[in-house]
């Protein structure tokens, strides 16, 4: 382990940095659980969290201005960005390896001492009931984490389906 724990964050933000960014960001919002696609690709969380400003959620403000940092792609350890940001985010996606993802995420804050409050952002589902709720109990049950629940207007989920 080397000496600067935080190498790998500085590494990635100045690969991320755009050349507008030059003040920084309101907010920043760790996130975990994100596809492995290897790039850290974090587009769908801010497409969510401008879904969230469209629905007149106000503490998310101007989507642009968060600094979204993709916990798996930067290198250092979960505690010691829990230190660092107090704003993180559980993706789930909904597809085939969703809750694994989650799970395996959510295990690694725990046994890392990373937080125990996190913001729950997924894309919207016709329902809860499944991959989403399993989610929230096994968060609590297993791993006494605190997923914090937005809900998603049904006006957007169905223009979202076309209906």
């Amino acid at each position: 382990m080397s000496s600067d724990q935080a190498a790998g964050l500085r590494d990635w933000a100045t690969k991320n940095r755009t050349p507008d960014s030059a003040a920084s960001p309101e907010y920043s919002l760790v996130v975990i659980g994100l596809p492995s696609r290897g790039d850290g690709d974090t587009q769908a969380v801010r497409k969510q969290l401008s879904r969230l400003a469209e629905q007149g959620r106000r503490w998310v403000g101007d989507p642009e201005s968060w600094e979204l940092i993709p916990a798996e792609f930067v290198h250092t350890d979960m505690q010691e960005l829990a230190e660092r940001f107090p704003r993180w985010a559980l993706w789930v996606e909904p597809d085939t390896n969703g809750f694994q993802r989650a799970y395996n995420a959510m295990r690694k804050l725990h046994v890392s001492g990373g937080p125990q409050r996190i913001l729950l952002l997924h894309p919207p589902v016709v329902s809860t009931r499944g991959l989403i709720n399993n989610v929230r109990e096994c968060a609590r049950n297993f791993f006494n984490l605190d997923l914090i629940c937005v809900r998603y207007s049904s006006e957007s989920m169905n223009t979202e389906s076309g209906t």
